[in-house]
């Protein structure tokens, strides 16, 4: 039986947004910094706010501040809210994770009752369970908020000397939480930070990438080390110069950060070389689209092999964000690539013709950003952005460093504040 649409006056609720009731609520689970970016993206009206209840959905409207128009409505299925209730029984607030069956829910579940208490919506549904939605959390559930949120610029592309990237003492590194995030917002900015006045010895590059999250443990161990004592099948562990590139292209997942810490080198040589990926990436968007997406739709295959070690990956070269077609990851390496036998004929050169003109913006030589490593610099790089590389170099050169997981890093620039959104 269709339910009735009814009027309910929705109380002003610009008072809730920075209230300690709402900020301390297990269930919003939110940052102050982020609740407040996301108020300027909606809010809730404080007049003539009408929800609405239909067959298989209800519609609440709401004021969004940074829009012309005078509401907009959010629209929620009955099976979602019942799917979100956050009551005690159908939600663990101690892990975040839900108790409720899913699919014990009927997909034509109706409310028997819906209305507005306070800055809540409560519904009581057919089987007698109560669910109680804070409405400011709702407002930032809807596909609109989330697409809205993730689309916003983050990202600051660069040519040579990114002149805004952080240079962190390292006392402030290990010790504060200011040291940590700015170093966290350079690397989501700009996908590469410095810590600086770090001692040269394996210990101290251990403490200064722990202070971010534990190394990834690979084939290379987990804090690894390029001396002559130390070798792998890799030509990272020769002397001649690299292109730049990214690692990890055979992994299923490439590392996310790739530090650096050159100890000591008796010689000459040895400047590391950095590029901005998602700069080059769209260059060649710019310049033409059809090898843009080519770049994006065909899987090469990247492929690693030592004694005891095989791995590989089969992906395109440029990955974009599902929602909002963001760069996501530059796979970039030359070095590391297996017989090219997963294209059809018919688009082999075509791949190559693209690849081409990526690795044109690549080499730019406008686009490098060279630079001398110190005994005392320990360098983060976004290995899914940054691509790096390096001149040859002569004597023994000495260098530390580590991977640090994808999902470790950007979970650490979360709890820095300094990646509030999906990426």
């Amino acid at each position: 039986m269709a339910l009735y649409g009814r009027v309910m006056k929705l109380k002003h609720l610009s008072r809730f947004f920075t209230s300690k009731q709402f900020l301390s609520t297990p269930k919003n689970y939110i940052t102050k910094e982020r609740l407040m970016s996301e108020q300027q993206f909606t809010k809730i009206s404080s007049n003539n706010d009408d929800l609405k209840l239909l067959d298989d959905h209800l519609v609440m409207s709401y004021q969004n501040t940074v829009s012309s128009l005078d509401s907009v409505a959010m629209k929620f299925h009955y099976f979602w809210l019942r799917d979100h209730c956050r009551c005690a029984a159908c939600y663990n607030h101690s892990t975040h994770q839900r108790n409720l069956d899913l699919f014990s829910i009927p997909f034509s579940i109706q409310p028997k009752d819906c209305k507005i208490v306070g800055d809540d919506l409560e519904v009581e549904w057919r089987d007698g369970h109560t669910s109680k939605y804070s409405i400011p959390w709702l407002s930032m559930q809807t596909f609109d908020s989330y697409s809205n949120r993730v689309s916003a610029p983050t990202r600051i592309l660069w040519k040579g000397f990114p002149e805004s990237v952080a240079h962190v003492p390292m006392k402030s590194f290990l010790e504060t939480d200011e040291g940590l995030t700015q170093l966290m917002k350079s690397l989501t900015s700009l996908g590469v930070g410095l810590v600086e006045g770090v001692d040269p010895t394996v210990e101290a590059t251990e403490k200064v990438i722990s202070r971010v999250a534990p190394p990834q443990k690979t084939l290379f161990g987990d804090l690894w080390e390029m001396k002559p004592s130390e070798y792998h099948e890799d030509t990272a562990y020769g002397s001649q110069a690299l292109k730049a590139h990214t690692d990890n292209t055979y992994f299923s997942e490439a590392a996310g950060l790739q530090v650096f810490h050159v100890l000591d080198h008796k010689g000459e040589g040895g400047k590391t070389l950095l590029v901005d990926g998602f700069r080059a990436a769209q260059t060649v968007k710019d310049e033409d689209i059809n090898s843009f997406q080519v770049l994006t739709e065909t899987c090469i295959q990247g492929e690693y092999l030592e004694k005891g070690q095989h791995h590989c990956l089969t992906s395109p070269v440029l990955s974009l964000h599902p929602i909002t077609g963001k760069f996501r990851q530059i796979r970039y390496n030359l070095y590391d690539r297996s017989p090219m036998n997963t294209v059809p004929f018919s688009k082999v050169m075509e791949w190559y013709q693209a690849m081409g003109l990526l690795s044109k913006a690549v080499c730019d030589p406008s686009g490098e950003w060279w630079l001398q490593l110190r005994p005392d610099q320990v360098l983060f790089v976004d290995n899914w952005r940054v691509l790096h590389g390096r001149s040859a170099f002569t004597g023994v050169r000495w260098v530390a460093g580590a991977y640090i997981s994808r999902t470790d890093f950007l979970s650490r620039a979360r709890v820095a504040e300094a990646l509030p959104l999906d990426d």
